[in-house]
């Protein structure tokens, strides 16, 4: 079989021209680089971008000088068809790199041999780089603990195939370690024909059907991020569209004044919404400091739009302002203001901006870290975290006939800022806790594990977790109180649920709620999209452990946010959330056990005190 090597194409960011690099087999010009990894799949799509890196607080835009970019889109693929969509992703993705400053390489349905020489170039680009990014469109694969890119020529037949006919991810986690900042984006875990007819040699062998698996973040180095189209284990969708829903996610959100975590968790929310909950996007790696590719938050960083005859402008300030209408970080909304100063909703910007600096200067010393809507992980096994505003709120439950006893009287709170996990503390976060103290291993009921969230856990586990976290972090890890918890769920709201009144369908697992998983087992954890404050799941999935001992109402009890430990059953502890098999997933709905108790219907979510 003839070996078909994609065409690349290089753009200079700023020049007027521009140069094409086009060869065929395995000789390249000096324009092209391909690693000595082999991409086989149809519509695949790679792309690294080298992205500038800033210290530990101060935010950091690369100059345009200091960025690179592979952007591969595989999609003519020999032996199971064509993805129609790679192609798009990748030359959209390229256009709006280039936008961005950066100096982009594009390589359309590459062979294996014109993938290596890709990657073999952009390793040499990459040294010294401020940032280095790839984006990958296409299919991938998972063998044994590796994951691979799958070339527009390769031939699966046999697993013994894989590492020759594929390229290794390692491969193009290589051809960035140059740089200071390290992104990889992957949009390939499209379901694979070759996978699934490829013939096993050995049975202890497991590949996976176009899926990746998970990384190890250990072996990822400092400034380096990785994200997945979907979960490990899970495959992405091409879509009907244009674009696959992760890169149109990715499209609505890269040209904006986002710091990239913050990027990725407004990427990850809006397909959440456009599969209704069956894929979900999922990030590795650890970002000390704060990055932006579309601009930071200093001045002059910022392009000033009128978006008022422009149409497409128009467009993307709506995008942009429901991307932050309900954050509590003032950064995004001063970007959005330098932005677009005659905006149609610069009176609202500027009302909130006002709200939020007001509530900064209650507290002068917190810094950017600290800032509300800050996501942060604390180590690269630790739970994502999210810094919760401070704020009042009217705790129990307001109305409704569906009002019980306990959750009464309704009372006001101050709760002081804290963080708390954006997600369920899941089987993997927990099983490095478990290796380390030579604890069994809970049982995931054969739903898998992973990024499920851990089960079977009891009230007195949760302590021992989070009493190692802190050791691990010389932080102060806990459980949540009761009050912390509702103010988190509700997230601004006095509704029901932090979406409304209604539970509405799909929106949560329980039972009843319409997912996939309705009332049978638990979801992968940031299955649906999160609340106003960037927390997932805090409805439904498993119940959650929380720190206060068991009281039959709210009389007498602690108005300033704290765990109400005194008094009461302190064998029995209180639990938060509802869980899969519920129906009743209420913000204000209270329950209790025993501490010692498990149940496959029973986790945790972590927070943590702020310095």
């Amino acid at each position: 079989m003839r070996l078909r090597t994609g065409s690349g194409v290089w753009r200079s960011c700023g020049r007027a021209g521009q140069e094409d690099s086009r060869a065929n087999g395995s000789s390249y010009g000096e324009g092209e680089m391909i690693g000595n990894a082999s991409f086989r799949g149809s519509a695949s799509v790679a792309a690294a971008v080298l992205l500038g890196i800033g210290a530990s607080v101060a935010p950091s835009v690369a100059s345009a000088a200091g960025r690179v970019a592979l952007v591969v889109g595989n999609g003519a693929y020999a032996e199971i068809g064509t993805l129609p969509n790679p192609g798009n992703d990748a030359a959209d993705v390229a256009e709006a790199l280039g936008r961005l400053g950066c100096e982009v390489e594009t390589v359309r349905d590459a062979d294996r041999a014109g993938m290596n020489a890709a990657l073999r170039g952009f390793t040499r680009r990459s040294v010294g780089a401020d940032v280095a990014l790839v984006f990958y469109a296409g299919h991938g694969l998972e063998m044994d603990g590796v994951n691979y890119l799958v070339p527009v020529d390769a031939r699966l037949e046999r697993d013994t195939d894989v590492r020759f006919e594929a390229v290794a991810l390692d491969d193009v986690l290589a051809s960035v370690e140059g740089a200071a900042l390290r992104v990889v984006i992957l949009d390939a875990c499209r379901n694979n024909p070759l996978a699934r007819s490829m013939q096993l040699t050995s049975a202890s062998r497991s590949v996976s059907r176009g899926s990746f698996g998970e990384l190890n973040e250990d072996l990822l180095g400092a400034e380096t991020l990785v994200a997945y189209a979907a979960a490990a284990g899970t495959t992405a969708a091409d879509g009907r569209g244009r674009h696959s829903p992760y890169t149109a996610a990715l499209l609505s959100f890269l040209e904006q004044p986002l710091e990239l975590s913050s990027l990725f968790r407004r990427v990850r929310g809006q397909v959440l919404d456009a599969t209704s909950g069956a894929q979900r996007p999922h990030e590795y790696g650890s970002l000390l400091g704060e990055h932006y590719l579309g601009g930071a938050s200093g001045p002059g960083t910022v392009t000033v739009v009128d978006s008022a005859s422009n149409p497409a402008l128009a467009q993307q300030e709506t995008v942009f302002w429901e991307s932050i209408r309900d954050s509590s970080n003032p950064a995004e909304f001063e970007a959005y203001l330098r932005q677009f100063p005659a905006g149609v909703f610069r009176a609202l910007a500027t009302v909130r901006l006002a709200a939020l600096r007001g509530a900064v200067a209650d507290a002068p010393s917190v810094d950017r870290r600290r800032a509300p809507g800050t996501v942060f992980r604390d180590c690269p096994t630790c739970p994502e975290m999210v810094v919760v505003p401070a704020g009042r709120f009217r705790m129990g439950c307001v109305s409704g006939r569906d009002c019980r006893d306990e959750e009464r009287p309704v009372h006001e709170v101050q709760v002081p800022s804290f963080a708390l996990g954006a997600y369920e503390v899941t089987f993997e976060e927990y099983e490095h806790f478990a290796r380390a103290t030579g604890r069994d291993r809970p049982n995931d009921r054969g739903w898998g594990r992973g990024g499920r969230p851990v089960i079977n856990v009891s009230w007195e586990d949760a302590q021992a977790y989070v009493a190692w976290l802190s050791d691990e972090t010389s932080d102060d890890y806990r459980l949540p109180s009761e009050s912390e918890w509702e103010y988190a769920a509700r997230a601004g709201t006095t509704t029901r649920y932090s979406w409304g009144q209604d539970i509405g369908r799909n929106r949560a697992n329980c039972g009843g709620c319409g997912s996939r998983w309705d009332g049978d087992e638990t979801a992968p954890a940031g299955s649906f999209a999160p609340n106003a404050w960037g927390l997932h799941d805090m409805h439904g999935n498993v119940n959650e452990w929380v720190e206060d001992c068991r009281h039959e109402n709210y009389a007498r009890g602690p108005r300033d946010g704290t765990a109400w430990t005194s008094g009461g059953s302190c064998d029995r502890r209180g639990l938060r959330g509802g869980s899969w098999r519920d129906g009743d997933l209420r913000a204000a709905k209270r329950g209790w056990n025993s501490r010692g108790y498990r149940s496959h219907s029973l986790g945790l979510r972590v927070a943590r005190t702020l310095d």
